[in-house]
């Protein structure tokens, strides 16, 4: 669905990120052919570090984003671009085009 106004509007996810970056992480840690043995293996230690960040986190010595800036980044961006999108209906072209183009050119788009 190339249309995500409705997506948007509804605030479902709009990419894929956690599997794009699962699978970069991937392509950086295994070789070009693995075989199912060292697929195994990488599988195993990605397993043992989630159970230490859950660990980590329910003891409290780690936060649950240890990013909560960029979080906030994201959010707002997400709020910007819903009401964005809810506002084309009601302005004139040109003022939503204006108001679009600085949603873009901001540091938070």
């Amino acid at each position: 669905d190339w249309n995500k106004n409705e997506d948007v509007l509804s605030e479902e996810e709009l990419t894929m990120n956690s599997v794009e970056s699962w699978n970069s992480v991937g392509k950086v840690t295994l070789p070009m052919k693995p075989s199912i043995w060292v697929v195994m293996e990488a599988f195993k230690k990605e397993d043992s570090l989630a159970r230490a960040r859950v660990v980590s986190m329910a003891s409290g010595s780690a936060s649950a984003d240890p990013n909560l800036s960029r979080t906030h980044r994201i959010s707002k961006k997400k709020e910007n671009l819903k009401h964005a999108v809810s506002q084309y209906d009601t302005l004139a072209d040109t003022e939503w085009f204006s108001m679009m183009t600085v949603f873009f050119q901001s540091d938070d788009a």
